[in-house]
This record gives C-alpha cells, sequence and structure tokens, in this order.
C-alpha cells in the first residue's frame, strides 16, 4: 500500500467515525494507559542506505509499544505512544565479510484517534498524526576501517494506524492494531503489528 493510499484510508476512517456518533451503552473513558507486543518491520535495506552490496537480517521481529491517552467522548480520543521497532542488521556492508552495521528505532507520536463504536462491546478505529523517530546506527570496527559510513536519522514524520478494540469492563479493553510510520527524510517505512491491553481510571 503506498503512502497516499495509506493516509487516504485512514482520513476516511477518522471521518466516517467522527460524523456518525453511534450511540454504545458499553465504552471506556477518560484517562488510560497501555501497552502492546507485536511484530515491526523495517524497510531499511542496503541501497536506501548506500551499503549495497550487504545482507539485511532481523528487519522483521518483536516490538513493543507504551500509550497514554484521555478519551474524550465514545467517538474521539487522544493518544501519545512510544514504539520499539525490533533490531536489524546490515551484513558484509559494500560487500565487505565482517563489516556490519545495526539499527535500533524507537517513535514516539501524538495521534487523534476516531473510534467506531459496533454494538455494545466493539469498537473499530483509526488514528492519525506525528511521530518523533530517532533511528539510531550503529557500525562495527571493520566497517570504521574501511571508510562505510552509516550516519543515525531522526525526523518528525506522519503516523497513521487502524485497529479493533474489545471492552472487557469499563475498566479494560484489549485491541489489535497497525501503525505506519510514513517514510522521510532519511526515515523509512515503519510499521507495527500489535496486540494490546489499556486499563482505563474511571
Amino acid at each position: 500500500m503506498s503512502n497516499k493510499s495509506t493516509l487516504r484510508l485512514v482520513s476516511t476512517v477518522l471521518t466516517g467515525t467522527l460524523a456518525l456518533g453511534i450511540a454504545s451503552t458499553g465504552f471506556a473513558e477518560g484517562v488510560y494507559f497501555g501497552g502492546a507486543l507485536g511484530r515491526s518491520d523495517l524497510d531499511y535495506t542496503a541501497s536506501n542506505q548506500k551499503v549495497s552490496p550487504a545482507k539485511r537480517h532481523d528487519e522483521k521481529g518483536l516490538g513493543w509499544k507504551g500509550l497514554l491517552g484521555y478519551q474524550v467522548n465514545r467517538n474521539f480520543a487522544v493518544e501519545g505512544s512510544y514504539t520499539h521497532y525490533h533490531e536489524m542488521k546490515l551484513k558484509n556492508m559494500r560487500g565487505i565479510p565482517g563489516a556490519n552495521g545495526k539499527i535500533d528505532q524507537a517513535a514516539y507520536d501524538l495521534s487523534a484517534k476516531g473510534i467506531l463504536p459496533i454494538g455494545n462491546q466493539w469498537n473499530a478505529f483509526g488514528k492519525l498524526g506525528l511521530a518523533y523517530v530517532d533511528a539510531d546506527k550503529s557500525r562495527n570496527s571493520t566497517a570504521k576501517v574501511n571508510g562505510i559510513r552509516f550516519k543515525d536519522e531522526s525526523a518528525f514524520r506522519p503516523t497513521v494506524g487502524i485497529g479493533g478494540t474489545y471492552i472487557i469492563n469499563q475498566n479494560l479493553t484489549t485491541d489489535i492494531s497497525w501503525n505506519r510510520v510514513i517514510s522521510g527524510s532519511g526515515i523509512k517505512t515503519s510499521d507495527f503489528w500489535g496486540w494490546g491491553l489499556n486499563y482505563f481510571f474511571n
């Protein structure tokens, strides 16, 4: 899915949820915090890092997220989160045996969350916001000796997401979600699919 298509999809979900305002008797509101575990996927390659040829390893793996939010009403929330992606590696950079590098990336974001209640205990949601992304890149001594540059990157990037929530009770919810950081300014497309739990202070 292209970045434009992704933004269009999430914008449509947000617009629809804010416009409908469908009633639901079962919903949690107020301040909440939570976390999620899941799979992350970073789109850094030997080519876009200018270290070809090289072998890419562990670009997909375990990631996690922590979040703090405030649900204003059944259709809208504001949410801040921290996402840590699985560390990925590039081996034998520029074809030099033993010249290795790794990328350890994290993102801090603030998003608007549109919520569409479905019955009494289910919600669909879409998120749109801004993330500060920090890609910490490191290289070993072999790469340094051979003059391979591997510079850290950081930038503010748009972030989007969609998902579904099951309301266990007025204090506890669980959800599945997909979130994407849009590529640009040296940051590459970064995805996180997660399963999470959230606790509401009612």
